[in-house]
């Protein structure tokens, strides 16, 4: 497997775990937490990740079934240690969970799977620069949402909204683009049932000339669906997403 191909989730495992290889000392809950990238402290960030993880083994184990039986069985022999060492085993020893669940012939059975699945199935891939531009965006138009003079309500749902983007970008590492364009189209879906088009900006720009948040908000669509090659797709996806948005705010009550 080729040096940072990730191009399939078996692949992003196989990263993770040799990547932890390097880890030494410590205890358990602080070196996953330095590998997956979560505070410790922050339930809803530790839940996310190991929840993330899983799901990546899970997708591992339905891509082979469907397109090699005799891959997934090979990775059925290392799929539950490769659960187990994603575990949060609290105040255990690294080391001995990283000799204990961190074998070499689960990193080789990755390796293979990995390959099957790249030539295969292979997803695109977001480089690490442009990954940093978004997330530098989102930050920026985060911001300018809780600064903007729109109603309590719309302001929360449009951060709520926009965090689903932050997170998948934190968990690229683990989940790859799809989550990316999943909370994408949920995104777009939002902003359909909301009604704040590109062409219906409300608010004047800024004194200092900052563009206001609806230009932030498009420009801001329009480079992840350039990154992710998504395209024109995204648009048409939407008014799906909006409708199970627009069923869950009635459901709710909002």
């Amino acid at each position: 497997m080729a040096d940072g191909q990730l191009d399939n989730p078996a692949a992003r495992l196989h990263q993770l775990m040799t990547e932890a290889r390097t880890f030494s000392g410590g205890n358990c809950q602080g070196q996953l937490a330095a590998l997956l990238k979560f505070h410790p402290s922050n339930v809803q960030e530790v839940c996310s990740r190991f929840t993330a993880v899983h799901a990546t083994i899970d997708e591992t184990g339905e891509l082979l079934k469907n397109l090699d039986p005799e891959q997934h069985e090979l990775f059925k022999s290392s799929e539950v240690n490769i659960r187990r060492f994603f575990s949060l085993p609290t105040g255990n020893d690294w080391n001995q969970h990283k000799q204990s669940y961190l074998r070499t012939e689960d990193l080789r059975t990755l390796s293979f799977c990995s390959l099957t699945l790249s030539r295969r199935v292979p997803e695109r891939t977001v480089e690490a620069n442009d990954l940093k531009e978004l997330e530098s965006e989102l930050e920026a138009l985060y911001q300018s949402v809780i600064d903007a003079k729109i109603d309590a309500p719309l302001r929360v749902v449009i951060l709520d909204a926009l965090n689903g983007v932050r997170n998948a970008i934190h968990e690229y590492r683990i989940r790859g683009t799809k989550e990316l364009k999943k909370s994408l189209i949920v995104v777009v879906g939002t902003a359909k049932v909301y009604d704040f088009a590109r062409d219906q900006a409300t608010e004047a720009p800024a004194a200092d000339g900052r563009k206001n948040w609806t230009d932030q908000f498009w420009k801001f669509v329009g480079h992840c669906a350039m990154v992710l090659n998504i395209g024109n797709s995204v648009l048409m996806l939407a008014p799906h997403a909006a409708q199970f948005i627009e069923v869950a705010a009635k459901i709710s009550g909002k």
